[in-house]
């Protein structure tokens, strides 16, 4: 706790005839009565936010998780138990800064093999940090996280001056670190990245490994069960989650079988961060979601089989009302996945204006036939653009006459786009394949935004330094990014443009 004193002008009590000042009944201080009053300004001590409290317990969170205690039932609801109690203690100290004394029992899974162990502890401290340190310290986790979060505001130097009047309020004390800001980041050439974190990547790769092989299985034995034609996962969590998620379903369909049968055999399922169903008919469920929710999810499921019907006769109706542009679907990030609700709404949308605008088509376009192109029908705030696929990307709130004129005005343009493409991604092909030759790499990919030439051009220069470079990433995931990274599942991210200390 630290203090200090701040000065305020008071001006002291008039005396009224006809009632009664404290000023005359209660006996004055002499800083009051001098006119100036003393406040004691209080600074109270940082405790940890909601959202630090939850980052820093979640390596705690992944052992207990009941979903990993599918196959004993007995831990799991135990641990389910304890789960609420925390929850509820944490919940307690943040809002009323006090809790009772709470004894919760875990039971710990570990990484390495399938046992688990038995942990107890006693909450009874009413400071959150002290909280979190006694629930990491039982498993044996890492502190580093808390630890690294000021308890306090900082004491100022003699001679600095620091914004009080915001410190009251927050109990921070605000300044600029310029020597953060100033901070830049190291400039790793691909040799000295991979030589100073190969090793992490390959421990992570091995550890994520068991937990593949128990994904793979799980998926097998649900597709086998209710006779799904895919099972996948698309979310921006890692996928060390699809774990618990598959295990859960898993247990879902062993409760009700019959049920999960009739919505789902012969369809794609996907646990992703929406429920419902896609434009191109795959079945998608929230990967957050409690088992009952999923039930309610696979209860509407039937009631997109009108919308799908629909959506094939309304891309050809704006084929048609376009000179007869072929309308495809943009391959965008894994985790982006347009419902066919959303879908149907874009096609409603431009399909309205494009109606009013044909004789703006005959005069823009005089009979020409656009079927050798392609045009992506994205949400209202996409702008009107050019991919570098060679497609029209169109909002669907384009007013007609606007993409008409833009369609006509670049014809010749994407058409010689259109054919540079499709050579471009022949030989990307042949040199992605050539790449998990040379290196023996897991696998090869690459992000959305990097461009069939930005792939060739790394590619060319993997396979150019190959013999300084397999050693690391011999049977690694490698991606094809803008930043160097390691990921949690040992994936390597590399930039496109990665600098070499050979080439």
């Amino acid at each position: 706790m630290s203090s200090e004193l701040c000065e305020v002008q008071y001006q002291p009590a008039v005396k009224c005839k006809k009632s009664i000042c404290l000023s005359d009944t209660i006996p004055q201080p002499s800083y009051i009565r001098s006119g100036i009053l003393r406040i004691r300004q209080v600074i109270i001590c940082r405790n940890l936010s909601t959202s630090e409290t939850s980052t820093a317990l979640r390596p705690f969170y992944l052992i207990v998780h009941p979903d990993l205690f599918h196959q004993t039932p007995k831990e799991r609801d135990v641990n389910e138990e304890s789960l609420k109690k925390l929850h509820e203690y944490m919940r307690s100290l943040h809002e009323k800064g006090r809790a009772k004394p709470t004894q919760l029992k875990f039971y710990a899974h570990s990484d390495n093999s399938s046992k688990f162990t038995k942990v107890d502890f006693t909450l009874k401290s009413k400071n959150v940090r002290d909280t979190v340190l006694t629930v990491l310290k039982s498993c044996d986790l890492p502190l580093d996280y808390v630890t690294r979060i000021p308890e306090g505001p900082e004491k100022s130097p003699a001679g600095t001056r620091k914004d009080q009047g915001n410190s009251f309020y927050t109990g921070r004390q605000m300044s600029f670190d310029m020597q953060y800001y100033s901070h830049k980041l190291p400039n790793y050439s691909l040799m000295s990245f991979l030589d100073k974190f190969h090793k992490r990547a390959h421990e992570w790769n091995e550890r994520n490994a068991v937990t593949q092989s128990q994904i793979k299985y799980l998926q097998e034995k649900i597709k086998s069960d209710i006779g799904l034609e895919s099972l996948s996962w698309r979310s921006d969590w890692a996928s060390l989650r699809f774990l618990p998620c598959l295990a859960s379903f898993d247990r879902m369909v062993q409760q009700h079988k019959d049920y999960v049968i009739d919505v789902l055999k012969g369809r794609h399922l996907i646990f992703g961060d929406k429920t419902g169903v896609s434009f191109n008919g795959d079945v998608v469920i929230n990967r957050s979601d409690a088992i009952d929710n999923w039930l309610k999810g696979l209860a509407i499921i039937p009631a997109y089989n009108n919308t799908l019907t629909r959506l094939p006769y309304m891309e050809w109706e704006l084929s048609t009302l376009l000179a007869n542009i072929k309308i495809v679907h943009r391959c965008t990030s894994v985790t982006h996945i347009v419902m066919a609700d959303e879908y149907e709404m874009r096609l409603n949308r431009i399909l309205n204006t494009l109606r009013r605008c044909q004789q703006e088509v005959d005069l823009r376009l005089q009979g020409k036939d656009l079927s050798n192109l392609e045009m992506v029908v994205e949400s209202e705030a996409a702008p009107l653009t050019v991919s570098a696929l060679g497609q029209f990307l169109t909002p669907c709130t384009i007013p007609g006459a606007i993409l008409i004129q833009f369609v006509s005005k670049n014809t010749d343009e994407v058409e010689n786009l259109l054919h540079e493409v499709r050579r471009l991604q022949e030989i990307e092909q042949d040199l992605h394949s050539d790449c998990i030759q040379r290196l023996k790499l897991n696998q090869l990919n690459k992000d959305d935004s990097i461009s069939c030439a930005q792939m060739i051009k790394c590619c060319e220069r993997l396979l150019y330094d190959a013999v300084f470079i397999e050693s690391y990433l011999n049977g690694c995931n490698l991606k094809v990014t803008r930043y160097f990274s390691v990921l949690s599942d040992g994936e390597i991210c590399i930039p496109w443009d990665w600098e070499s200390d050979v080439s």
